[in-house]
């Protein structure tokens, strides 16, 4: 299995890899969302349906616990932006440093140009990876051709209780 994680999605794959041993591409991702988060306390609406929901600044806090900076660089394609209006790129470059790494000048928050990197993406998720990604219990080993993409970004709880059930 691999992963491909977006902005808050970025952070949760970051976790899962380094939980996991998975391969995983991160773009543009958010590895401090408490911080960037919590300023969008209140009824917010989900870019992606338009639901409402209400985030608090507990639920912003919450994501700590799933902070992962130890992941295995070797197992990280890290594709930022430098015209991200969100996220700082630097901060993801630096807190990844020796992840192979894509940096292009200018874009956006959504990366303008996306398909341009799809070859590279492509072909570093082909890898075999050497680790195996198993549960606690010791029974779950994911297809090694599937890519599970995570873009969640409101509901932490909801994200891993996606992620269980695949297993």
């Amino acid at each position: 299995m691999r992963l491909i994680g977006s902005f808050l999605g970025g952070f949760y794959a970051l976790y899962l890899s380094g939980r996991f041993g998975l391969g995983t591409v991160l773009v543009n991702p958010s590895l401090r969302p408490w911080e960037t988060l919590a300023a969008s306390a209140g009824n917010v609406k989900n870019r992606h349906d338009g639901t409402a929901f209400e985030w608090t600044a507990s639920h912003a806090e919450s994501l700590k616990k799933y902070a992962n900076p130890n992941s295995d660089r070797d197992l990280i394609l890290l594709v930022l932006q430098t015209g991200d209006e969100i996220l700082d790129y630097r901060i993801s470059e630096k807190a990844l440093a020796g992840s192979r790494t894509i940096i292009v000048e200018g874009g956006n928050h959504g990366f303008e140009g996306f398909g341009r990197h799809l070859p590279e993406i492509a072909s570093f998720l082909r890898k075999k990876w050497l680790s195996s990604c198993r549960s606690e219990s010791g029974k779950y080993i994911p297809d090694p051709n599937q890519v599970y993409f995570s873009s969640l970004w409101y509901d932490t709880d909801r994200c891993f209780q996606i992620e269980k059930q695949r297993r």
